[in-house]
């Protein structure tokens, strides 16, 4: 069956998926999200037309938007308590939209620029990165209205959507408790130790998926005689931050019945993929029919090294292609199959 959700949309009903569909809300502690930043930078003339930078950056990334299951009670993380709710907050869980994540960044640049003097301009440029979040689904959208409907919302939360002080537990199984340390219940679930304020969200804290440890870009331009001109761009960075998978029979880790695969254990986004290098670059030359007639006639060449860059890597272990491998990369060189042009009158 099919229901209207809050927000107006006809969209699969609770009555389908009864323990993780409607209400969704917009959190009590909702608050609006803010970035604290400090910037330093110097710079230095070594000529008319060329400097150096140097800058520093500091971010404070606070209340960044995502949503968790905010009524699930700690107990559901241990053996014949999953998925069991606090107390009056109703018979479903409640996927609460609000100010669950944060972050910070930190990066150092260095540059080079020489402006365009006697047929030739150059910038280089090198920065070094350390960002740090716990946002495990960092593409900052929300797809209640145009995915797959309120239903499905929770699968954007974290590993761990506890907030909270955390109670005494035991777990059945094993008589366990977490009254004096925390333990792993025997069906793989963490369980941190009793009386303490746990934010469940930092379970995923790691490398950012939104940065690179280091990347370095120059680019130029030369005026050949003849009204020619070459330019190019090259850029060579470490590869982008991925998680290990479990290979099997993931835990739930919070008890809200649902997985997203992340090894935990190793810490998220703690491997990085083979290192990118690219190189494009541009032949043109200008024809001058009359004062108001030109045409721009060039060659454009892609990738010109024509590396296998990464597109996506292995993240899961026990496969027939290796961790860490490639599953899928950038296209290779492309061009000059043809001459491109462009008319000026």
């Amino acid at each position: 069956t099919f229901s209207y959700d809050p927000f107006g949309n006809l969209t699969i009903g609770a009555s389908v998926f009864p323990t993780s569909g409607i209400p969704i809300t917009v959190d009590p502690k909702f608050r609006t999200p803010y970035t604290n930043a400090l910037h330093i930078g110097l710079q230095r003339e070594l000529a008319s037309d060329m400097t150096i930078d140097l800058d520093y950056h500091h971010k404070s990334i606070d209340h960044i938007l995502g949503v968790r299951n905010t009524n699930l009670a700690f107990e559901a993380r241990i053996p014949g308590h999953i998925g069991e709710l606090v107390s009056g907050t109703g018979p479903l869980g409640v996927v609460g939209y609000g100010p669950w994540y944060h972050g910070t960044y930190d990066a150092v640049l260095l540059g080079f620029r020489k402006r365009m003097s006697q047929h030739f301009t150059l910038e280089a440029n090198y920065t070094w990165t350390h960002e740090v979040d716990n946002a495990l689904n960092s593409n900052l959208i929300s797809d209640v209205q145009t995915g797959s409907g309120a239903s499905f919302s929770a699968l954007n939360g974290p590993t761990d959507s506890f907030i909270g002080t955390t109670t005494i537990v035991t777990d059945p199984n094993t008589g366990q408790t977490n009254a004096n340390g925390p333990f792993i219940a025997s069906n793989g679930n963490t369980v941190p130790k009793a009386g303490i304020s746990y934010n469940g969200p930092d379970l995923d804290r790691g490398p950012s998926d939104l940065a690179l440890n280091h990347t370095f870009w120059v680019h130029g331009l030369i005026q050949l005689p003849w009204k020619f001109d070459i330019s190019g761009i090259f850029r060579a960075q470490t590869g982008f931050h991925y998680s290990a998978g479990f290979a099997t029979n993931p835990p739930d880790v919070d008890g809200d019945s649902f997985f997203n695969g992340v090894d935990f254990t190793r810490g998220r986004n703690h491997f990085v993929a083979p290192r990118f290098i690219n190189m494009d670059m541009r032949i043109a030359k200008t024809l001058d029919f009359s004062e108001r007639v030109r045409l721009h006639a060039y060659f454009e060449f892609f990738n010109l090294f024509n590396r296998d860059n990464p597109a996506a890597v292995q993240g899961l272990p026990g496969q027939p292609q290796p961790f860490g491998s490639d599953l899928q990369v950038l296209p290779g060189r492309e061009g000059p199959e043809d001459l491109t042009g462009r008319a000026h009158w």
